[in-house]
């Protein structure tokens, strides 16, 4: 495999990551909106938990460590939401968390993110 080889599989990994953050981002928007509407469902936050999990472990590697940080940090907010019973108020800071995260996926979508690909 020679580097051109190389560095064209990773350009192909990367705009399939790129392709997938719409569906990424309308999951987080889904889960958001039924956990704002039924409460806390614990189903639901584990889902809502797994898919910020995913994004930090990934985005940095595609250049997104903005993306990262803000699923990082939905991903702890939601941690302490798993290891006990969620408060009303515990569940709006989750809400605001995954918000922020879906806002950020968004600003990838829509911005240069996709513009630099080669």
């Amino acid at each position: 495999m020679t580097t051109h080889d190389f560095q064209s599989g990773l350009i192909a990994l990367k705009r399939r990551f790129l392709a997938g953050l719409p569906e990424r981002a309308a999951e987080i928007a889904s889960l958001t909106g039924a956990l704002s509407k039924s409460g806390p469902c614990p189903l639901q936050l584990r889902q809502l938990h797994l898919a910020s999990h995913k994004l930090a472990g990934i985005s940095a590697t595609y250049g997104l460590a903005q993306l990262g940080e803000v699923a990082r940090h939905t991903e702890t907010c939601l941690e302490a939401c798993l290891t006990q019973a969620p408060t009303d108020q515990y569940l709006r800071k989750v809400l605001q968390t995954a918000d922020l995260l879906r806002q950020e996926l968004n600003r990838v979508i829509y911005t240069d993110s996709f513009a630099q690909m080669p």
